[in-house]
């Protein structure tokens, strides 16, 4: 996501994990199965090959993707809302003791 963020493109990861779902293979980067050096090899060979109007293309759409999927504040909200619920205030808060 910070690759995207930062205008990076493209990005070549493996298809584990949580990149799995920012990367797509020939749209916003090239992956390659996990534990095989010959097929991350040759997505690496793909990224490098690549001319400027795809690269610009794969930055245009992994940049939209990972705006689309992921709200920094969102992300803060749930996690604390999940973990530490008295730290998130809602709206209707008027301070100590309610």
């Amino acid at each position: 996501m910070e690759a995207y963020a930062a205008g990076a493109a493209p990005v070549v990861a493996t298809t584990a994990g949580g990149l799995a779902e920012l990367v797509i293979d020939g749209r916003t980067g090239y992956t390659a199965p996990p534990g095989d050096p010959t097929a991350l090899a040759g997505a690496l060979r793909r990224g490098l090959c690549i001319d400027g109007a795809t690269r610009e293309l794969f930055r245009r759409t992994g940049r939209n993707l990972a705006a689309a999927r992921y709200d920094y504040r969102h992300a803060v909200a749930e996690l604390l809302g999940r973990t530490a619920p008295w730290l998130i205030r809602s709206d209707t808060d008027t301070g100590p003791g309610g």
